[in-house]
């Protein structure tokens, strides 16, 4: 499979270069290509992007506005209404990750000029996501990007009013961290709230991601706001409200848990078990459990399990995995299955010694069940 990173490539380089000096007589495209490709292929995919902005900032006109009407001039077209971005560029303009670093250049070049910087960029995202470059001006002043963000809720491009929920996501992977909205998470969800019931899933999916970020900082408002918005909710609602509270619902928050009907879980664990006992790395286990209720009506439970993973020194470090939600009918007995594989990935060091597993009933340790792992 070829890398991710080159998604900049010496040939996506080389049309930027080329749309650029379509409206641009001046433009040096040869000193572009050789300041935007050097030693390419030892970059990875954001360096990349660093670098091809570094060679917009050194060969466009020194006059920030003249450069972004540049830019504008070299966006394809698109459909203000499809919510598809196009990856492929072609003759007729500058679309997809070719416009990751021209936004950075917007956005760090326009940090005097905000409000015309958000007026390209909202143009530049329909073509590719500005949700990066935006928060360069987020961090100058929150304020008046919110009351900008206030006047695109409206728009009918689905990237835009992406935007105003992506861009302003306090936690937003490969993105800057905006301390602003952890500490006011307020400023945000005025903006939630009017984008909650979008059209578009592609919005709302933008929404719950959102709200999840504020989660992990302000856990009981977005439980209160969780419950305000269950009210009378449609099941796209319902879905965006469920993505939405998925790190708490992991963790066992009894009251989120609660406002998607999950309560105190009323069974008695007839067996629980791990096999085998002992595997190598690249080998998987088969966890099971069996219950049987002790109400006297249906339980809606969510099932879930912690591998608590060995690491240096003798520590454990726990990780939730989601298992099922079911439900349970007055005096069942259920039998459920989980096959769990211990496979090598780059974000985890795996080391040999004793992995435990608790089993969790909405939220609540169930059984704990064990099985040694051996790494090479």
């Amino acid at each position: 499979m070829e890398p991710f990173k080159n998604v900049f490539s010496i040939k996506l380089i080389e049309h930027i270069a080329a749309q650029i000096e379509l409206y641009d007589k001046a433009f040096n495209k040869s000193q572009f290509i050789e300041l935007a490709a050097k030693d390419l292929e030892q970059l990875e995919l954001k360096q990349r992007s660093q670098q091809i902005y570094q060679a917009l900032q050194q060969t466009l006109p020194s006059d920030y506005r003249e450069s972004c009407e540049i830019l504008l001039k070299t966006l394809a077209p698109v459909d203000e209404t499809s919510e598809q971005i196009h990856f492929d560029n072609s003759a007729q303009g500058i679309r997809g990750w070719a416009i990751m670093p021209m936004a950075d250049f917007v956005a760090l070049h326009g940090l005097e000029d905000i409000e015309f910087a958000l007026s390209v960029l909202k143009q530049m995202t329909k073509r590719f996501s500005a949700e990066f470059a935006i928060r360069y001006l987020i961090e100058k002043d929150p304020e008046l990007v919110i009351a900008t963000l206030q006047t695109w809720l409206e728009d009918k491009n689905p990237h835009v009013r992406r935007l105003i929920s992506e861009g302003t996501r306090p936690r937003l992977p490969w993105g800057i961290r905006l301390g602003c909205f952890i500490e006011k998470p307020q400023l945000t969800i005025q903006l939630l709230e009017q984008l909650k019931d979008d059209d578009s899933e592609y919005v709302r999916r933008s929404v719950a991601n959102h709200l999840n970020d504020i989660s992990k900082d302000h856990a009981d408002l977005i439980v209160s706001l969780t419950e305000n918005w269950l009210a009378n909710a449609d099941k796209n609602r319902q879905k965006l409200l469920k993505h939405a509270c998925r790190g708490l619902v992991k963790q066992g928050h009894q009251a989120v848990l609660a406002a998607f009907g999950f309560g105190e879980p009323q069974v008695k664990v007839i067996a629980g078990q791990v096999s085998p006992k002992q595997i190598e790395l690249g080998g998987q286990v088969e966890i099971s459990i069996e219950l049987i209720s002790t109400a006297n009506k249906s339980q809606n439970l969510v099932l879930d399990y912690a591998v608590h993973h060995q690491k240096a020194g003798g520590k454990t470090s726990a990780k939730v995995f989601k298992w099922k939600q079911l439900e349970l009918q007055p005096n069942q007995t259920l039998l459920v299955k989980k096959i769990h594989k211990v496979i090598a990935v780059t974000t985890r060091k795996y080391y040999s010694g004793e992995h435990k597993i608790d089993i969790l009933l909405n939220g609540q340790l169930l059984e704990t069940v064990s099985f040694d792992l051996s790494v090479p």
